[in-house]
Formats: C-alpha cells, structure tokens, sequence
C-alpha cells in the first residue's frame, strides 16, 4: 500500500504521515487518530478515558457561547461533545485529509488547515484545546504551537492540553514528563491552574502482570509469532473481550490509580502573561 511508506517508516513528515493516517484508518473508528496497531476496543476504551477527564475539566468551566478551537481536531471526533457545551467551535488541523473526513462528519463545523500559524486573529478564542497532538511534533516546534496558542487566546483564556507522559522521543513521539509539560506551558505564557492523571487499559495491564508472575502466556495475546489462522482468531476474540472490560471500567478505575502509573495527563491552563 502506498500509505506504508508515511506510516513508521523513513523521515516523519506530520503533514504526510497524518494524511496516511486519515486515508487508511477510514472506516475504522478511532485508528485513524488514537493508537496506530490497537483495535477498535482498545481506542474506544482510550477514547471513554480521555472523554471523562475532559468532561471533569469542562464542567469547571463556563464556556457556554464562548468561542472555542480545537488545535489538531483530526477527524473531528470532540466537535460534538463540545457542542453539547452550548460553544462556538472551531478546529483546524495540519491534515488536509482529516480536514476532508471531519467535513463529511460535521459538514457545519468550521474547519481549517492550519501550518506554522493558527488562521484566526490575536485574542479572538475564549478556550483552546488539544488532544495527543502536540506531542506528535518535534521539541522545537511544541515551542512554536504553545506560542501560537498563547497568541490567539483572550486575556485570562483558558488552554486544555491532554498529552502522553514519558522521556525519549520515538518515530513520531515526542512526549515530555508532567513536569517538563507544566515548565514549557509556563514559559509560553501559561500557568497551571489543574491537572488530571490518567492510565489506558488498566484491566489488560494488570491480566499481563497477573498472568506473567504466574509464568503463563497472556502477552502473546498481543503479539503475532507462531501463531497459525485458528490461534489467531481465538487470540483476536481474547483482546476484543479484554478491550471491551476496560471500556467499561477505566472511566472509573482511572481515577484511583497511582500517580507512578499515569501514563497521560490532562492539564488545564490559563493565560496569565503576554508573549
């Protein structure tokens, strides 16, 4: 497939890399902007986790007929829990491709391509927010995206940002530590205000633990070696019942969970200085 080339192999080019995210994830849920080799159950109980930590941020907020944008909307999978929120929305992305698929999705939605600069004026958004998108970009270019968030917002606006924890960079991730977010939004103009920890697939990682002291196979659930069609499609059928527990209970589970586990946050700032 022509797509193969932009997906996880050579330079990583974002434009490109997303447009193939859009073309072969159509039609499959979430792939085409959650994780890349997780089946539909595993992003949908991502997705249900992300969602209730927005939600929690979002209730704090009065937002109702605010303008609101949406940096890195992909698909347009938020345009309609945020418009439940009574808001004007806005998204623009850096995929014309994604853009084309949330239009079909939400043909009244504003949308926009969107490259260096965000194409809305100085002051003009009451709330921006992003989701595990800025950590897709290189460390010098989150500088630049923060900048131009910072620069759109009114005064005393507010910026949710939910991105991955973690150090080192892969072929497309460039995730920081919750503290490393915290500084590089604080040195753009931003102070924290709330953050919220989260872990995916709580129920698939303690099944491995569990299984792995024992000295038994769960992992091979999740990997491919040795395996003829039979073993496959009961090892498939094992990850969908997996997938579809923790899309039940990690909306609740996440919320105990320890610190040391988290895996992603969910950061609430405010606007407080001028760039």
């Amino acid at each position: 497939m022509d797509d193969d080339k932009h997906l996880d192999m050579g330079q990583y080019d974002p434009e490109k890399y997303w447009d193939a995210r859009a073309r072969s994830g159509k039609g499959q849920g979430f792939s085409a902007i959650c994780v890349n080799n997780a089946i539909a159950e595993e992003n949908e109980s991502a997705h249900k986790v992300q969602r209730s930590a927005i939600k929690r941020i979002l209730n704090d907020l009065m937002i109702s007929g605010k303008n609101v944008l949406e940096y890195g909307c992909g698909i347009g999978r938020w345009v309609s829990l945020f418009e439940r929120y009574g808001v004007e929305w806005h998204g623009v992305d850096i995929s014309k491709e994604m853009i084309e698929t949330a239009r079909q999705e939400h043909p009244k939605a504003e949308l926009k391509l969107v490259d260096e600069k965000i194409p809305y004026p100085d002051n003009s958004m009451d709330l921006v927010y992003s989701v595990t998108v800025i950590h897709h970009n290189r460390y010098p270019d989150q500088e630049k995206i923060l900048g131009e968030i910072h620069r759109v917002l009114r005064e005393d606006g507010h910026f949710i940002m939910l991105e991955d924890l973690g150090e080192g960079e892969g072929y497309n991730m460039f995730p920081r530590t919750r503290d490393s977010w915290i500084d590089i939004a604080r040195g753009n103009g931003f102070e924290l205000r709330h953050h919220i920890g989260l872990k995916y697939w709580i129920i698939r990682d303690l099944l491995q633990h569990f299984f792995g002291k024992m000295g038994t196979g769960i992992k091979s659930v999740y990997n491919d070696e040795g395996m003829v069609r039979g073993q496959m499609s009961i090892k498939m059928i094992m990850r969908k019942i997996i997938g579809k527990v923790d899309a039940t209970l990690d909306p609740a589970l996440y919320r105990v969970i320890p610190r040391k586990y988290h895996t992603t946050a969910v950061f609430l700032f405010q606007k407080t200085t001028y760039k």
